[in-house]
């Protein structure tokens, strides 16, 4: 068994770094950055094609920014990130997408960006908030980056209904 672990050690090490030189969508220049991890942990599922890192995980790659108890990061068969996926207490996440678009900081205990299509999906506690101070809450937001378009969803619960709440600031309102 000991002669197995510098090899698994190897290969996890081979895989994070093919990983760390793969881009993530948004900003142009943020693709063409290193994705940064640090995390108490990390395993390797080669066959499933993930890697998991665990214990106050952050994860940086340009104005993309994720912090979580725990991130699992999934890849097809070229190697390519296609979804990312935190969770915590809240997990948090950061990005510019965009030149002309404000920056968007969102917390949930549930989060998964897919990447192939800038989705953003929050679960449980979700919060997303831009820069002018525009901000939505609710059970489940769905966030199309890409599009702009977003769907938010109170939680149906018989004994504690939650509804979703918004807020926009005044200046977003005066403006025509």
């Amino acid at each position: 068994m000991m002669a197995c672990k510098p090899l698994v050690s190897f290969l996890l090490l081979l895989l994070c770094a093919l990983w760390l030189t793969t881009p993530v969508h948004a900003l142009p220049s943020d693709k063409e950055q290193p994705i940064h991890i640090s995390a108490n942990s990390a395993q390797l599922d080669r066959k499933k094609r993930t890697a998991t890192y665990s214990g106050d995980v952050r994860l940086k790659q340009g104005t993309l920014e994720i912090s979580a108890d725990q991130i699992t990061i999934h890849t097809n068969s070229n190697d390519e990130v296609e979804k990312m996926e935190a969770r915590g207490k809240p997990a948090r996440y950061q990005q510019k997408p965009a030149e002309n678009q404000a920056t968007i900081t969102a917390q949930a205990n549930s989060i998964r960006y897919t990447l192939t299509n800038e989705q953003l999906l929050l679960l449980e506690n979700a919060f997303l908030e831009q820069e002018n101070g525009a901000s939505i809450s609710g059970n489940r937001i769905d966030y199309d980056i890409r599009k702009e378009i977003m769907k938010a969803a109170g939680k149906k619960d018989a004994q504690q209904p939650q509804r979703i709440e918004i807020v926009i600031p005044p200046q977003t309102i005066n403006q025509d």
